[in-house]
Formats: structure tokens, C-alpha cells, sequence
């Protein structure tokens, strides 16, 4: 889908992403996550519906596809969109696949869900930026699962299409695959095209 076939107003962005790291000749992350979201602004609030993909074999998840739709409001925010702080809540649905440290597949969990975060911006005069984005997942029907991840991104701009980019993301889950940890935090750096 191209922007020109959306209907005028609606506005989409995706994002996509692939981290892999080695110490000692052994890989310590490999990672992929991915993003689609749809959103109409109406004023101060926006309509969205979003798509996630994470793949994370080392984290005991070998994918997790979740579907939400929810809306946002724009808390702070000046007339140019250098600072905007925004507040969104969404309802949806995730599947999520397991698999041992040894890679046997071992469940499929489908779940109704909430959610609720924030998404901070700070744009810089030469184009750079800084975000910092919090969201909770809460599963409905499986009282222990829940999920929070924090990402902080600083992008420095080198030209219109190049840029450099440090990121921290930290994610937690309450209800981890047997044998995996809570916690998982990857810090990447890399760079970003854009076409």
C-alpha cells in the first residue's frame, strides 16, 4: 500500500528492525522486530491501528504477532512538533509461539489483550531526534501475563536519507517461557536509510 491509495487524512508508517551481536564466538542477541500502524488524526486525538512481529529465539519466543487498534491524544505538543508527548490505550490480540533453548517448539499462547504507554519526541534543529517510548501489554484471559518494554532511540542526522542511530530496549515479561528470564535488553547502534 502506497500513501496515495489511503484515504485523505490517514497516515501509516513502518518500521523494521535486526539486531545480532557475538562475544566470544558465540551470539548473544539476535532479534527482529517489526512494526505497521495506521492512524487518522482528529485534532489533539488519534484513531490507530497497529501491527507488531518480534522474533526472538534466545528469549524463548520464536514469534509473537499482536493486532491493536486504540487512541491516542497528544498530552503536550508545540506548533511545529518539536516536543510532543503523547498518551495512547489500545485493545487487541496476540499469538505467540515458544520454543526451548534447544529450539523444540513447545506452545502456542493466544490472548485477548489492553495496552497503555507513552511516546515522547524531541526533535533537534539539524534534524535529529530523540524518542522515548513506554507501553505495558496486559493479557485478558491468562492473569499472570503481562509485558512492559521501553525503547529510548537517539538518531543523528547525517544527510536527508542517512542517519545514525543508538538504541536501549528494555523489555520484561511477567510470564517468561520456562527456563528464560523476565528481563532481555538489547543496545544496538546502527544506521537508517530512508527511501
Amino acid at each position: 500500500m502506497c500513501s496515495s491509495d489511503l484515504p485523505v487524512g490517514w497516515a501509516y508508517r513502518n518500521r523494521i528492525a535486526f539486531v545480532r551481536s557475538e562475544a566470544r564466538d558465540v551470539v548473544t542477541a539476535r532479534q527482529l522486530t517489526y512494526l505497521s500502524r495506521i492512524e487518522h488524526p482528529a485534532g489533539r486525538a488519534f484513531v490507530f491501528g497497529q501491527y507488531d512481529l518480534l522474533r526472538d529465539r534466545l528469549a524463548g519466543i520464536a514469534s509473537r504477532h499482536s493486532a491493536t487498534v486504540g487512541l491516542q491524544w497528544k498530552a503536550l505538543g508545540d506548533a511545529k512538533g518539536v516536543r510532543t508527548f503523547q498518551l495512547f490505550s489500545g485493545a487487541g490480540a496476540a499469538r505467540e509461539h515458544r520454543v526451548t533453548p534447544a529450539g523444540a517448539h513447545v506452545a502456542h499462547i493466544d490472548t485477548a489483550l489492553v495496552n497503555a504507554g507513552w511516546a515522547y519526541l524531541r526533535k533537534f534543529v539539524n534534524g535529529s531526534e530523540f524518542r522515548d517510548d513506554l507501553r505495558t501489554d496486559v493479557a485478558l484471559d491468562r492473569r499472570n501475563d503481562w509485558r512492559l518494554s521501553h525503547t529510548a532511540i537517539m538518531t543523528a542526522t547525517v544527510n536527508s536519507r542517512l542517519s545514525l542511530k543508538l538504541q536501549h530496549v528494555l523489555r520484561y515479561v511477567n510470564d517468561p517461557p520456562p527456563t528464560y528470564r523476565r528481563t532481555d535488553t538489547v543496545a544496538s547502534a546502527g544506521v537508517t536509510v530512508r527511501f
